[in-house]
């Protein structure tokens, strides 16, 4: 994108992040058009045509410029996060790498750029004097059906029966620490366990440790479903994990959904604690969110899953994540923590080989905010050793553990039970528009949650009861009202069955 005089205001050659993600061609030779600020304006038919300055995402001025039929949008958006990224003037020279800017295929011919702040101001500031701009507008860009591929590789282990170890790390971003770091870090972790092998400085693993690196979330997903046999017992994710001082960032685990917690949300806390006698570092510990290809910790897989994720980062989904400001320290200290983790799982062959004080789900014991997840967690701290046993033999991992009282359903309510019939990330595809508007999916645990704990022997209303103590509440009939829609709507979709127990 240019001014007319040929001065470059934006160029995805230099910046890749400078155009947002599927937008479409324009026609050859581009297009020019003028520039109007729509901020603080309503939006019009003066829209028509014209190219929409804007400090909104792109994907929040879409609706309107659709609507008034515009050329496209330059927004110099970013999100903003306390202590980390507060002001626009931090991100100058910087463009945002806009994923949201179209959902799915673009149909309609319209683009949208991503701006630098000081390029997006100087717009304005011209504008506002009553200067009148027209740029030359131009995208080659197409959207077809193709493949993404995903890369694995192993290190086998001698008892094979005894399961896997998964890794995963998504590539397919444009960002060095998001996430070139954590894709590069178990590559690297593996080849230094396969060479230690080699020089007679380990033992091979009794359990196989497998590596994966493609598409996030959907690659992850797809590669599981389509190589069940692959499947992990344990698995751990690694994503943006390079970066810390200089991002104002600090390092993250993020742990298992209730409906799938086990023995490894302590382990990966024991193992942190350990790495700090080396050297002090502040972590965060959060509870389970989709966020990354942690979604993998959905029960359907049968596989607990940690994430280890430093964000949000200053640099995150931006031209300023680049290869200069990763820092070899933070690395070095996260290969450790993987190491270790592998290791020890890789290779236990008896319960003093994953020995822990359970502190961490002792703490959740501790700080339950009610008396359903108190039961919840006393259950799951008994349990604990039997998990371990049934690890260490190879067995199959055993989700949705409830052995402990739900509360009575009120009367009228029926004892309906939910299915699975698709594993994997929900989508409400088939269902009709007005439905898939009230239930956004993506990104949302909160209604992942509801699929989570359906095994086929639960029914909606104890479906409800957990979900209402995972997020804290016990407000039990409320949320049996929005999961009894949202499982209406998830049958009609085929994503579920439903059926009278």
């Amino acid at each position: 994108m240019t001014y007319e005089n040929g001065e470059v205001i934006a160029d995805y050659s230099e910046s890749p992040c400078s155009l947002s993600m599927r937008s479409a061609k324009t026609p050859k030779g581009g297009i020019f058009a003028e520039v109007v600020n729509i901020d603080e304006r309503e939006a019009g038919e003066w829209m028509r045509d014209k190219l929409l300055l804007t400090s909104r995402s792109a994907s929040q001025a879409k609706a309107d410029a659709l609507k008034f039929g515009a050329k496209g949008i330059l927004s110099d958006f970013f999100p903003m996060y306390k202590s980390i990224r507060e002001t626009r003037a931090e991100m100058t020279g910087v463009s945002r790498w806009d994923v949201e800017f179209m959902p799915d295929r673009n149909d309609t011919a319209f683009f949208a750029f991503s701006l630098a702040p000081e390029r997006a101001d100087t717009l304005r500031n011209r504008l506002a004097a009553g200067e009148s701009i027209r740029l030359h507008a131009q995208v080659d860009a197409e959207l077809f059906d193709g493949n993404v591929a995903t890369i694995s590789g192993a290190i086998l282990g001698t008892e094979k029966e005894k399961g896997e170890i998964f890794l995963y790390g998504h590539l397919y971003e444009p960002g060095a620490n998001d996430n070139a770091s954590g894709c590069a870090l178990l590559l690297e972790c593996m080849n230094i366990y396969a060479q230690m092998i080699k020089d007679g400085e380990a033992e091979r693993p009794k359990r196989t440790i497998r590596l994966a690196l493609g598409q996030e979330c959907m690659g992850s997903n797809a590669y599981l479903l389509a190589h069940p046999e692959r499947k992990g017992n344990m698995c751990i994710v690694a994503d943006m994990v390079g970066t810390e001082k200089i991002d104002n960032a600090t390092f993250g685990v993020w742990h298992s959904p209730f409906s799938n917690w086990s023995f490894l949300d302590d382990l990966i806390e024991d193992t942190v604690k350990k790495a700090k006698k080396y050297g002090d570092f502040p972590h965060r510990s959060r509870p389970y969110g989709i966020a990354t290809d942690n979604m993998l910790g959905d029960p359907c897989f049968q596989m607990p899953t940690i994430a280890l994720i430093t964000e949000p980062a200053k640099s995150y989904h931006s031209s300023m994540d680049t290869p200069d400001r990763l820092e070899e320290d933070v690395i070095r200290r996260n290969a450790w923590i993987v190491l270790e983790m592998i290791q020890k799982l890789s290779s236990a062959s008896d319960e003093n080989n994953l020995e822990s004080e359970h502190t961490y789900t002792k703490n959740m014991f501790k700080n339950a905010r009610t008396e359903l997840e108190k039961a919840f967690w006393d259950q799951k701290i008994k349990a604990m050793q039997a998990e371990k046993n049934a690890f260490l033999q190879g067995e199959s991992w055993k989700a949705n553990a409830c052995d402990f009282a739900l509360p009575e359903p009120p009367e009228g309510v029926l004892p309906i039970v939910v299915t699975r019939l698709k594993d994997g990330c929900m989508t409400l595809d088939k269902v009709d528009p007005e439905t898939g508007r009230v239930f956004e999916t993506a990104w949302n645990t909160h209604l992942h949650r509801p699929l989570y704990w359906s095994d086929g022997k639960k029914t909606i209303w104890e479906i409800a009861c957990l979900c209402a103590m995972e997020e804290g509440k016990d407000d039990y009939e409320s949320t049996y009202e929005e999961i009894f829609s949202l499982f209406r709507a998830l049958s009609e979709s085929g994503t579920v069955r439903l059926a009278i127990k």
